[in-house]
């Protein structure tokens, strides 16, 4: 047993860690836990394949995240703008929950213990997709990308940068 303490404070914290039992306050507390990582089942690019206006094409990328973080994670994502081509078309961000094959829409949608959305979601702004109030190792996320488009949405390469971003909780 490790036990902590520092002068004036009151022990106010405890959790268990490979049957090391620790009791936290003031600022040991504050100091232990901290790192994360986050590793990709995919490398830098994320195929939708050829846009049909029948189908919602889809594809899934496996996010997972460790954190020995007392106070847990959040995982965000923020993209550099709209889902567009290099002449400017684009296919906007869906508004209604639910990418449909005929429309012209483009969102996420996530799963896993961890997963805070609900139904498809724009990638407007930074959009937080999971979280976790505890410490995780390998604690996985499946980031599904969606889109659909109408008959009359022009043609060419669609494409967007998004980038992903994991935090330990103060």
């Amino acid at each position: 047993y490790d036990v902590f303490g520092s002068g004036g404070e009151t022990a106010v914290a405890s959790s268990t860690r490979g049957g090391t039992y620790e009791i936290l306050g003031g600022f040991q507390a504050a100091e232990v836990g901290g790192s994360i990582t986050l590793s990709m089942d995919k490398s830098n690019e994320i195929g939708l394949r050829q846009i049909s206006s029948t189908a919602v094409n889809t594809t899934d990328l496996v996010l997972t995240v460790t954190t020995d973080s007392n106070s847990g994670y959040i995982l965000s994502i923020i993209s550099d703008g709209g889902f567009r081509t290099s002449s400017g078309n684009t296919i906007g961000p869906v508004s209604d929950g639910s990418v449909t094959a005929g429309q012209e829409e483009y969102g996420i949608s996530t799963s896993g213990n961890d997963a805070l959305l609900t139904g498809d979601n724009g990638i407007v702004g930074t959009v937080n997709i999971a979280s976790s109030a505890g410490a995780v190792t390998s604690q996985t996320t499946t980031v599904t990308f969606k889109v659909a488009r109408k008959s009359t949405t022009p043609s060419g390469d669609y494409q967007q940068t998004v980038t992903f971003t994991a935090t330990v909780n103060p």
